[in-house]
Order: C-alpha cells, then sequence, then structure tokens
C-alpha cells in the first residue's frame, strides 16, 4: 500500500486563530464599559483598535468596523501614544475634522478618553448651583435687615404725611416714598419666602394695571429724554401670580431699558393675547445687546453693567419668576438698535382656582 500524504490542516490553524481573535473581541467588547460616557478603547499590541464602546462611535462620528484596525495614534493631534504619559491632555479627530479636547488616561492597552467639554459644563453647573445656594444664605441675612430699615422709612414718611404744614408737591413725593417702600418690603417677604422654600400666595392680577402703576412711577423718576408709551391690546389683561413677583419682573425689565438708553430714547410696553397667554413687551432704542452674550443673559450674576450699576440678578430673577408662574420669557436685540423682551404667561381663569 502506498503511502499516502497527511491532510493539509494549515487552514485549521488559521481558522482556530480567527475564532480566537473574535472570542477574545467579544469578551473586550463586555468588559470595557459599553455602559460609560467616557470613550473606551482596548488596542493589540501595535497600539492599533482592537475594540471600542458606544460613547466612542458617538463622539467620534466613525462607524465601529472603521475604528477597529485603525492606529490609535491616528486620532490623536500632536501627540504619540507610546511617548506620552499615562495621564495627558490632547485632542481626537473626529471623521469630520472636528477636534474634541479629551484627558486619555492608559492602563496597560485599555484607554479611556474623556471629553472636557461636557466634564467642565457639569463643574460649571455645580459651581452655579453654590452660587445659589450662597446668595440664598446672604439674602436671607440682608433680608431681615433691610425689613429693619424700612420700618423706620415708613414711619417718619407716615409721620411727615400726617403734618397739615406738608405742601402739596412734599406730600406727591412722599406717597412716592410710602408706595416704593411698601412695595420693598413686600419683595423682602418674597425673598424670605423664596430662601425658605415657602410657597407665594397665588391671586388674580391685572397686568395692564401693575404696568400703569409702573409707569406712573417712573414718569416721576426716569430721564427726561426718554419718552415713555404703552399699547395695552391685550382683551384679557389677567394672570394667575403673586402680585409683588409679577410687579417686580415688569420693572426690572423696565429699568433695564431705562439704563440701556444713556442719552434718551423710546421705552414702549405692550400686551397682546396670543391663544391663552398675555404677552407683554418692553422695548427700548438703547444700546442692544451684542450676539455673544446672548447666551449669557438669564445667567446669575452675569451682568453688561458697571459694578456700581448692576448685580447680574435682575434678569435671572425674571426668568425664575416667570417660569414659577408657568410662563417664559424670551428676546430679541441688536447692537445699536435696541432689545425688546417679551414675558408670556397664561391668561387667568377663574375656574383653575375653585378647582
Amino acid at each position: 500500500m502506498l503511502a499516502q500524504d497527511p491532510p493539509d490542516m494549515s487552514h485549521r490553524g488559521a481558522v482556530s486563530g480567527v475564532e480566537v481573535e473574535l472570542n477574545d473581541r467579544v469578551r473586550l467588547a463586555d468588559s470595557i464599559g459599553h455602559q460609560s460616557s467616557d470613550m473606551v478603547f482596548a488596542l493589540d499590541p501595535a497600539s492599533c483598535i482592537l475594540c471600542v464602546n458606544e460613547a466612542a462611535v458617538a463622539t467620534l462620528g466613525y462607524a465601529e468596523h472603521d475604528l477597529v484596525g485603525m492606529p490609535f495614534d491616528r486620532l490623536l493631534v500632536g501627540n504619540s501614544l507610546a511617548e506620552s504619559r499615562s495621564r495627558f491632555e490632547t485632542h481626537l479627530v473626529t471623521i469630520s475634522g472636528d477636534l474634541v479636547r479629551v484627558e486619555i488616561r492608559k492602563d496597560h492597552r485599555i484607554i479611556t478618553a474623556r471629553d472636557l467639554a461636557e466634564l467642565e459644563s457639569l463643574e460649571e453647573n455645580l459651581a452655579q448651583s453654590h452660587k445659589m445656594e450662597a446668595l440664598g444664605v446672604l439674602a436671607g441675612g440682608i433680608a431681615h435687615d433691610f425689613n429693619n430699615l424700612l420700618t423706620g422709612i415708613l414711619g417718619c414718611a407716615y409721620v411727615l404725611q400726617n403734618n397739615s404744614s406738608m405742601p402739596d408737591h412734599g406730600g406727591e413725593a412722599l406717597e412716592v416714598i410710602i408706595q416704593s417702600s411698601e412695595r420693598a418690603a413686600q419683595l423682602t417677604t418674597q425673598l424670605l419666602s423664596f430662601v425658605r422654600k415657602g410657597k407665594a400666595a397665588l391671586g388674580p392680577v391685572d397686568l395692564h394695571d401693575t404696568i400703569r402703576e409702573i409707569l406712573q412711577l417712573l414718569s416721576r423718576t426716569i430721564d427726561k429724554r426718554i419718552r415713555i408709551t404703552h399699547r395695552l391690546d391685550a382683551a384679557s389683561s389677567g394672570v394667575l401670580g403673586e402680585p409683588g413677583q409679577i410687579y417686580q419682573v415688569l420693572l426690572n425689565l423696565c429699568l433695564n431699558a431705562r439704563d440701556a438708553m444713556a442719552h434718551g430714547g423710546d421705552l414702549c410696553v405692550s400686551t397682546r393675547n396670543i391663544g391663552g397667554s398675555i404677552v407683554v413687551s418692553v422695548s427700548d432704542t438703547g444700546s442692544g445687546i451684542p450676539a455673544e452674550l446672548h447666551k449669557r443673559i438669564f445667567e446669575p450674576f452675569f451682568t453688561t453693567k458697571s459694578a456700581d450699576r448692576g448685580t447680574g440678578m435682575g434678569l435671572a430673577l425674571v426668568s425664575v419668576i416667570a417660569r414659577d408662574h408657568g410662563g417664559s420669557v424670551t428676546f430679541d436685540t441688536e447692537t445699536g438698535r435696541g432689545s425688546v423682551f417679551h414675558v408670556t404667561l397664561p391668561v387667568y381663569r377663574a375656574k383653575a382656582v375653585a378647582s
């Protein structure tokens, strides 16, 4: 019998190697944190990508099969993985050519890349919450002292008001002092309620009456170079809210409009109904707000005014109060062409109170 050549088994080794590689990749995929928000890459000994998680695919824009087999250094900008420390900052290049600033951590052949822009956003939000907490503590202490000062001011004003020898023009000025002081006392009470997380007492508020009251006050105190007009076209002007807070919203917007017109201009307050809402618009012909600052307008402590004229809390409180009343605040503004702020609030329905 002739001896037969042994069967060629070389392909079995190759197949087994592929099977082992595929099994390793499956196990690797399960181990590198597909639920992680960080980008995770598993590399082979030549620093080519074996496996990635979903965050890497989503952030970089590549399909997973395009990333597998790619040298990791191809994603790096100005760095080489082999020459870098175990932890360093760099940029990764997306499929569209955009750069993502990341912190890289190397653990043997597992690479973790954290998006620093997202991290900074979280840190900024945390810092903002700490600011608001500090503001609440500060406001609570100030409100008590301010209420004591207002008590003295109002007491003296009432005494002078009852003085029969007070001239007529002096009586008018005292009336303004008393009204303003009473409003200030209401605001400090609201501030304390807010700090203590108490609920404000809600009731029907006529926005037209509130607007007329504010404009009457401004007409006595505002720069005479500023012309004040109003167009109260809303057929339904009642809202359900806390009167002092609604007053504060509209007064803040009018004072901001005034401050934007250092050399005079036009301040107009208008109303209209849209669906089941009333929109109050406060417009000015002042300096406007640059486009690069638009996203920060409602940010607490941010102000475009000088340090002696603004605290940066006015529009932040306007936004919070409007939201708490089921409404919103929007704006249109352009540098050199003035600003318009729109407060939208749901129209008051009597049956809403009964329910």
